[in-house]
């Protein structure tokens, strides 16, 4: 009970402390769209990015594949594959999906570096240079150890990276039916605009009959479409391009 108030503190507390501090000034904002665990059906929301000529970034954890959960089906090591030649973007998510709130520094450098391995014996010598926290849950140490291995680190607190942030710990906006307004996200993204901020999105899997934690195809649409039309709708690595920041 005491541990996990403690930890429940400093979830509280991680805005607070910045160990790659960035500003988020972009005239006009840009958009990024983003999967995590790459359950199959999330290949429709790549599909739905390049049929407005954009590109998505899926966060990976390589001990998911070829299994099933409550998402469905995950991805297989072809998907990976597709994925990359299409030119989206293969971000980490750790390999068994750990969460790095509760992991051992040595835990989670070891579960970075097996996805490491995994991830180059289907790409080849592509590295991943972002990073997402599995459950959204991060600590300070775990932050602390992933800010020079990982250009940017994204998170699940709510919100848009604008003004003053920082790049371990990027804020993100989820895009779930069973909390689906269109009208909110539109709204978030003429902010996005108006502030020269990053808007990053993030779901799970994509399908008529989604789980608790994914969207139906034509929600994404909606909201790829609205954005695409507003403002540049880019990969987090395209976006990260814009801080002068490097990861090792």
């Amino acid at each position: 009970m005491f541990f996990r108030c403690v930890n429940k503190i400093e979830q509280k507390l991680q805005s607070l402390i910045r160990y790659k501090p960035a500003q988020f000034n972009l005239p006009g904002g840009i958009a990024s769209f983003t999967f995590d665990d790459f359950p199959k059906s999330a290949i429709n929301g790549a599909k739905i990015l390049e049929n407005y000529k954009s590109r998505g970034t899926f966060y990976v954890a390589f001990g998911l594949g070829e299994t099933e959960n409550h998402m469905g089906r995950m991805y297989n090591s072809d998907d990976v594959k597709s994925l990359h030649g299409a030119g989206h973007e293969i971000g980490c998510h750790t390999y068994s999906h750990l969460d790095c709130s509760q992991a051992s520094v040595e835990t989670l450098w070891a579960e970075v570096s097996k996805n490491d391995v995994a991830h180059r014996a289907v790409i080849g010598d592509a590295k991943m240079t972002n990073f997402a926290f599995p459950f959204g849950a991060s600590s300070f140490a775990s932050r602390r150890a992933l800010r020079d291995r990982f250009v940017c680190c994204r998170s699940v607190r709510a919100g848009i990276n604008s003004g003053a942030g920082d790049l371990t710990y990027l804020r993100s906006v989820r895009l779930y039916h069973r909390l689906f307004d269109d009208q909110q996200m539109r709204r978030l993204i003429d902010r996005s605009k108006s502030l020269g901020a990053w808007i990053i999105f993030y779901t799970h899997d994509v399908s008529t009959n989604p789980s608790a934690f994914g969207c139906k195809p034509e929600e994404l649409e909606a909201i790829v479409a609205y954005a695409s039309a507003t403002m540049p709708v880019v990969t987090v690595r395209e976006a990260a391009a814009h801080f002068d920041v490097r990861a090792c």
